[in-house]
């Protein structure tokens, strides 16, 4: 009796969590429909790619709870008819051991995507800090200009302590011409290394 009470219990919380994640993806597709705010052809087809892996991992996981809830066994498998690396490669079939199959592979692929994603950490910031600052983010997107580095960042301001305005002025004639500092040379003696 209390088994089934916490059933009914677990069945009400999924009936309740269902229903939100439905409200909550009708309004994403409607800001889809309506709205074209989830336009991504200027982005990074690498996050893109990392998205629809994560979508469709987490889709296969759900299955595979529902197939293993039932009590479908993991072996059943559809033999793979091309490689992986085959580009137009066939679905694999629906079987619980061929959703196992299909999870392992977004995993492998989302491992090599997060070191791809680490050699482009720079221009990934570099969108995110654009898209934060310009609202409209349209007119910087086409410019390829703008993810050049920038020279200005290098330049100091004028606001320096003043250790470094002493350290200057011993450098600087005060005619404002640029003289390194003389340094007393030094021999280079050959320490004699001992035979054996």
């Amino acid at each position: 009796m209390a088994d089934s009470q916490v059933v009914c219990g677990i069945l009400d919380e999924m009936t309740s969590s269902m229903t939100s994640v439905r409200e909550s993806m009708q309004s994403l597709k409607q800001k889809l429909t309506t709205a074209n705010e989830m336009d991504m052809k200027d982005g990074i087809s690498l996050l893109s790619l990392k998205h629809h892996l994560l979508l469709s991992y987490l889709q296969s996981l759900v299955l595979l709870s529902a197939r293993r809830a039932t009590g479908d066994s993991l072996t059943e498998r559809t033999p793979t008819s091309s490689p992986f690396s085959t580009v137009d490669r066939e679905a694999r079939g629906s079987g619980a051991g061929d959703l196992v199959d299909s999870m392992i592979e977004g995993r492998v692929v989302l491992e090599k995507i997060k070191v791809l994603e680490s050699r482009m950490r720079y221009q990934i910031e570099k969108l995110v800090r654009v898209a934060e600052e310009v609202p409209s983010g349209k007119d910087v997107v086409e410019d390829p200009l703008a993810f050049r580095p920038n020279p200005q960042n290098l330049v100091d301001d004028e606001q320096h302590s003043d250790e470094d305005q002493d350290a200057r002025s011993d450098v600087e004639d005060p005619d404002g011409i640029y003289r390194p500092p003389k340094l007393a040379p030094m021999p280079y003696t050959r320490k004699p290394q001992p035979t054996s």
